[in-house]
């Protein structure tokens, strides 16, 4: 029977909450996503791209998903560092998934904005993947409608006579974007059986263990049938962890834009067909900095955790519209070294007083040639000059 010290170690590996964007390293895994078998198929494939038991399971199950997955993950990247490039936190450690470092292990805001963006870019993929019908199982959504003025009323038949005409506005599908969101961002602490608390995140072997699980002082563990359960604190650190992807998530749906297409004699717009699309992701990325800025630290001891066994969902106590974390983050002064800073507006976020951290900046001059005064001649030749520029840039000490 394993000690009991090494199925706590194990147990902390499995379920530590950074377990919820590991997924984000999904690139790691040069596959094509074409086939079940696609799928990481061994225990170190599956920790090279951050993939808990649960989301395996759905990507044999559903392949099909997986390519907009990995397009999440992408764009999630892409829009976290777009969204703080001038900060000295400039979401560069994102990319080190899934060996992330302390900014986005320890619960800190810097975390809960990852948590939502990577949520809210699964919805984003999938729902636009279904509106461009790119699942064969998922269609438009819902809201898409033909809009007809009465004085173009008697056109609508005439228009579609002989079936020269067919409109039809495609909503993004928001609600099983939602669904795929929640099934996938969520896996680490939720899994796919809703008969379990926080099932889904030990693997079956944890069964083997369970008996020894029971040697484990109540207050740290409690196993229930076969069903092991984490101490009370941990399962709160997954519960803010569940508020910041529903946060994202809300982010997306409240992003939604009617977009309208006329039709009818000379596009006079007597007759349209409108529909429900989805702003960018970086817009999304935008609405979720204003609650970054504005995010809510809470102690685990004010949130409240319901008795395992009722069915109704764990409630924090931070409205649910407000990113939350428990710890407050460093200055992450460290991170500014040899960035490259604003020397000339110091209002500026990326000012050199603000990333340097008053470490003071040494500036470089370097030359360049570019073409430049150009003209026309004749018919069909452009002639430039080369002009000289020395252009300055400023890096933190």
């Amino acid at each position: 029977m394993a000690p009991t010290w090494i199925l706590i170690t194990v147990l902390t590996v499995l379920l530590s909450p950074v377990f919820g964007i590991k997924w984000l390293a999904i690139s790691n895994l040069k596959s094509t996503f074409e086939e079940p078998t696609d799928c990481p198929k061994t225990a170190q494939e599956q920790t090279l791209v951050g993939f808990v038991q649960p989301q395996v399971e759905l990507c044999k199950r559903i392949i099909d998903l997986m390519p907009f997955m990995r397009a999440a993950a992408d764009e999630t990247i892409a829009a976290c560092e777009d969204t703080f490039k001038q900060h000295r936190w400039n979401c560069s450690s994102i990319k080190l998934a899934p060996n992330f470092e302390a900014d986005l292990t320890k619960g800190t805001k810097e975390q809960a904005f990852v948590y939502a963006l990577s949520a809210a870019a699964v919805v984003h993929q999938v729902a636009r993947a279904c509106a461009k019908g790119m699942l064969e199982y998922c269609k438009c959504g819902a809201g898409a409608t033909l809009i007809v003025d009465e004085e173009a009323a008697n056109e609508l038949p005439k228009m579609n006579s002989g079936n020269q005409f067919h409109w039809q506005g495609c909503s993004d599908n928001i609600e099983y974007g939602m669904s795929a969101s929640q099934e996938w961002a969520d896996a680490p602490w939720k899994g796919r059986r809703s008969s379990r608390q926080v099932g889904g995140i030990v693997d079956d072997f944890i069964n083997d263990l369970a008996e020894s699980a029971n040697e484990v002082k109540e207050k740290e563990k409690t196993v229930v049938g076969n069903d092991v359960e984490i101490n009370t604190a941990e399962r709160k650190r997954m519960l803010i962890n569940q508020q910041n992807n529903d946060v994202g998530r809300e982010a997306v749906a409240s992003s939604q834009l009617r977009k309208c297409k006329c039709h009818g004699v000379s596009s006079s717009c007597h007759v349209k067909t409108c529909w429900n699309a989805l702003s960018p992701l970086s817009d999304i990325a935008k609405r979720l900095k204003t609650r970054y800025l504005n995010a809510q630290q809470v102690h685990p001891s004010k949130l409240h955790i319901l008795d395992p066994s009722q069915k109704t969902p764990l409630i924090p106590t931070p409205p649910p519209t407000d990113l939350v974390f428990l710890k407050p983050s460093s200055d992450y002064c460290d991170r500014t070294v040899h960035r490259e800073c604003n020397s000339t507006n110091p209002a500026a976020l990326n000012s050199c007083t603000n990333l340097c951290c008053d470490r003071g900046h040494s500036t470089t001059v370097t030359k360049t040639s570019e073409q430049c005064h150009c003209k026309y001649v004749h018919c069909c030749y452009v002639k430039c000059k080369k002009c000289i520029f020395h252009v300055e840039r400023s890096y933190c000490n």
